[in-house]
């Protein structure tokens, strides 16, 4: 997926496809059952899950203190400020920065790549945590700002985590279009690491076909192979850091959201099941101060799965 009109028609289908998911979960009378990955049942009125009204959102800073890390960190919103939704810390970002910081080995010496960084909190807990880079992206420059200001405001926090090695690079990037050079040149250098990149992504699945079918096709780009023979082709064993080779697999995504809309997640989860294996991830000392009940999802490529290749 190198140019905009592979892109578009990857979206297109993507779309289709989780939107005859969502008319087939419409259609289902009974109760679904497990949900897979997300392990939650759907029924009746139970599968919409309203909006809390929470303060916190508007507050102007919030302070954070994470496992292993110094005190210090508290991050500026500006929830009425900022358009679309990158203005305030969300709990799905709270909640992957607590398991990320209970988990450093997810991140340390690993590329990481964030998709709707908002006010920067979980891109700047990835650098704490000794990530070897950090690009944070989001589609709106007014969120990019607070983003760098928070990161700006925070550079001497940085120097005092042990395993600090970079400050967070921003780039505007929205979701279902054509990957920039700065983010191909990211997916290239982790696929020389022997532990992959890591793809952070808190709180960006929405009761919206278009956004997730958006999603689901920058995820393909970022993860999966190439075809072989193809242009980008990367699919043959690559030198990694230690001198070793290996079959690129893609890197990973660790997908953070909260319960909304139950059959959606059970379409967006099916979605990626079909290109991805997904593992529901334990975030039960994670979780407290939350609104409602939080997913951590750990997305990786299936065996032998190459972009273009259905």
């Amino acid at each position: 997926m190198t140019d905009s009109s592979d892109s578009s028609s990857e979206l297109d289908l993507a779309a289709d496809f989780v939107a005859a998911l969502l008319l087939d979960d419409d259609s289902d009378d009974g109760d679904r059952g497990s949900a897979g990955a997300c392990g939650a049942t759907a029924g009746g009125a139970d599968r919409a899950i309203s909006e809390p009204a929470s303060h916190k959102y508007r507050d102007a800073h919030r302070a954070f203190h994470f496992e292993g890390l110094p005190s210090g960190l508290q991050l500026e919103q500006r929830y009425l400020e900022v358009s679309e939704t990158g203005g305030a810390v969300y709990d799905a970002g709270v909640v992957l920065s607590r398991w990320l910081s209970s988990h450093p080995t997810a991140v340390c010496s690993l590329p990481v790549l964030e998709l709707g960084c908002g006010p920067g909190l979980t891109a700047l807990t990835a650098a704490a945590l000794g990530a070897s880079e950090v690009i944070a992206t989001d589609m709106d420059e007014s969120a990019l700002k607070l983003a760098r200001d928070n990161i700006e405001a925070h550079t001497e926090w940085l120097t005092q985590c042990p395993f600090h090695v970079c400050k967070p690079e921003l780039l505007r990037y929205r979701w279902g279009t054509a990957l920039p050079p700065k983010l191909r040149s990211w997916r290239d250098r982790a696929a020389g690491c022997a532990g992959g990149g890591v793809v952070l992504a808190a709180d960006v699945l929405y009761d919206n076909v278009d956004s997730f079918a958006a999603l689901l096709s920058t995820l393909s780009s970022l993860l999966l192979q190439s075809p072989a023979g193809s242009a980008d082709d990367r699919s043959a064993p690559v030198a990694v850091r230690g001198g070793s080779t290996k079959d690129l697999m893609g890197s990973t995504c660790l997908l953070c959201f909260p319960r909304r809309r139950i059959d959606a997640e059970h379409a967006y989860v099916d979605a990626l099941h079909t290109r991805f294996s997904v593992e529901r991830l334990d975030v039960s000392g994670c979780a407290s101060g939350c609104d409602r009940e939080m997913v951590l999802l750990r997305v990786q490529p299936l065996p032998n799965s190459r972009l273009g290749s259905e």
